[in-house]
């Protein structure tokens, strides 16, 4: 009888993690499970921040008197009567549209019956030259205005000193301060500046984008920290993975 014998392989896998390799795995799968929660936090804390601008600006305007000083006032639609300081103006500088280099006009507005003056942002217009100052309308009179109040940017970069001249007027400035500009001319400002609604004739642009970061955004961000996080689990198994071979021989 003839005897034949077949030798076959068999494999073997063996998770058998390191202790050191696994504690670092583990802090870092958590840190990056903690980003992509803390990025979720964000997504829907700006969807309901912009649900929250949107109701604002669908929504009827309120008289100013029932205005509050409080950071929830942002972006709310109001009415408000009262008259110019022309000789107060001043100018935003480095503001831009579609390209263009310009000035927003800030006029502060003096309500009846009230302490503080209201700054208003008329608009936009174009720069002509570096010196240029634009010729801006003397508005005269008792004025009906309506717009949405919102808070300026302090923490908004600048160059040297944030008002070029303090005795030259228009006052040309870079970011708008009303604790500044109360200081220099003595007059008290509220916290908050009106940003007027769109309209024909008035020869000022009034297109203000918010600067609001895309919920999206924060779930994009999201994603990425999730999928590396599944990503370093499924390396680290790969890796803690052990595969051994043995030798099996049959024969008859």
């Amino acid at each position: 009888m003839k005897i034949c014998y077949y030798t076959s392989t068999q494999k073997h896998y063996y998770f058998a993690p390191r202790l050191m390799p696994a504690a670092v795995c583990l802090l870092l799968f958590c840190a990056l499970v903690s980003l992509g929660l803390w990025q979720m936090s964000r997504y829907h804390f700006k969807s309901s921040l912009v649900a929250d601008f949107q109701a604002k600006f669908e929504g009827a305007p309120i008289p100013f008197s029932k205005l509050k000083d409080s950071s929830d006032v942002n972006y709310t639609r109001v009415q408000v009567t009262g008259k110019f300081e022309n000789q107060r103006t001043m100018l935003l500088i480095n503001q831009t549209d579609k390209g263009r280099v310009g000035y927003d006009v800030i006029t502060p507005l003096r309500i009846a019956g009230e302490p503080r003056q209201l700054l208003v942002n008329r608009g936009w217009q174009q720069q002509r030259s570096f010196q240029d100052v634009p010729s801006i309308p003397r508005a005269t009179g008792l004025q009906a205005l309506s717009g949405y109040v919102v808070y300026p940017h302090h923490k908004r970069f600048i160059l040297g000193n944030n008002i070029e001249n303090t005795t030259q007027w228009p006052l040309k400035m870079q970011r708008i301060d009303p604790e500044q500009l109360s200081s220099l001319s003595g007059q008290a400002y509220y916290p908050y500046i009106l940003r007027l609604d769109p309209k024909p004739g008035s020869g000022f642009i009034r297109q203000w984008p918010i600067a609001v970061t895309p919920a999206q955004k924060h779930l994009g961000y999201a994603v990425q920290w999730f999928g590396m996080a599944f990503a370093l689990l499924i390396a680290f198994f790969c890796l803690s993975t052990i595969k051994q071979q043995k030798d099996v021989s049959y024969g008859n």
